[in-house]
């Protein structure tokens, strides 16, 4: 049988320091996962903040393309992910975008908001439609999206109109 003494045991004095290091990337790593959740999981449910706030004439609206049209009688009217807004006849609306851009849709016009990666998109579908978006050094350009293709502004106001093709 063999005794072990005080000096002829060996310690590893490192062992409680890695184990200590460990911990700590485990907790790091552990901290980061729930930053990214928390990321996703605030913008994955945000909402724009997009209204119509004033029409003239005949303005209708419709959540998506199975429902259908409704007039917009009450103002402001809150304007959600895939809503699409048309003005027939002799009339015109004016939507509200954040950070105090403004939209102005004339006669026979029809623009639908989207949504992707966190920013506000439109699709602009018929119609005259003039836009004015407020400077934003980190986006340098903004796109709307039309029937046949994509419209690429880099100033701040722009008007975009789409003729009726003959058959």
């Amino acid at each position: 049988m063999q005794v072990y003494t005080p000096q002829s045991y060996t310690r590893n004095e490192n062992r409680v320091g890695k184990a200590l290091k460990r911990w700590l990337v485990y907790l790091i790593l552990l901290a980061l996962v729930g930053l990214g959740i928390y990321w996703y999981l605030k913008f994955k449910g945000k909402e724009f903040d997009v209204r119509l706030i004033a029409t003239k004439g005949t303005v209708e609206f419709r959540q998506n393309e199975q429902d259908s049209w409704k007039p917009a009688e009450s103002l402001p009217l809150e304007i959600k992910s895939s809503t699409e807004v048309r003005t027939v006849n002799d009339s015109a609306a004016e939507i509200e975008m954040p950070n105090n851009g403004k939209i102005r849709l004339s006669s026979f016009a029809r623009i639908v908001l989207t949504k992707n990666q966190g920013r506000v998109n439109w699709v602009q579908t018929d119609g005259n439609i003039h836009y004015q978006v407020l400077p934003n050094p980190d986006r340098k350009e903004y796109k709307v999206a039309i029937s046949e293709g994509e419209i690429i502004a880099s100033g701040t106001a722009f008007e975009i109109k789409i003729r009726p093709t003959a058959n």
